[in-house]
């Protein structure tokens, strides 16, 4: 996904048609018994690195969409892949009871990055996936120090 598009800087409600594409996507590999991943370089939340206000990577509404579609069809989206923060990270994503559904792990970037949120190692992720349910089973993290 080009999640670059959901920037408060932007303000198409559905930039290139992406989320009319991604419910499409969804519904029809749904239907068919498949499973999905997803990966976009803006994941949906905030910076938690960030001190007080936390300061949201999406625009409040392309942040409300993505997050019910991931409800929608989290028994199918076995694993989501972003990067952005240049950080080691990941995010839970909560059913509406309260319940963790899905979740999406952030990676780190080969190149350091220097903000308010401090430096970061240069670094590459290996996942581990589980060949017959997609299911990520664990990673490994390289990084120079």
């Amino acid at each position: 996904l080009n999640t670059n598009l959901c920037t408060g800087s932007v303000p198409e409600l559905d930039p290139a048609g992406q989320w009319a594409w991604l419910e499409q996507v969804l519904a029809k590999s749904k239907l068919r018994g498949e499973t999905v991943y997803l990966a976009g370089h803006i994941a949906p939340g905030v910076d938690e690195r960030v001190g007080s206000p936390p300061k949201p990577s999406m625009s409040s509404y392309h942040n409300t969409k993505f997050l019910s579609l991931i409800r929608k069809y989290a028994d199918i989206i076995t694993g989501q892949f972003f990067g952005h923060l240049h950080s080691d990270t990941f995010r839970l994503v909560y059913s509406e009871l309260g319940f963790p559904i899905s979740r999406l792990f952030l990676a780190p970037s080969v190149t350091p990055r220097r903000s308010s949120a401090g430096l970061n190692n240069p670094a590459i992720r290996l996942y581990k996936i589980e060949i017959d349910t997609g299911q990520v089973l664990d990673y490994s993290q390289f990084y120079l120090d």
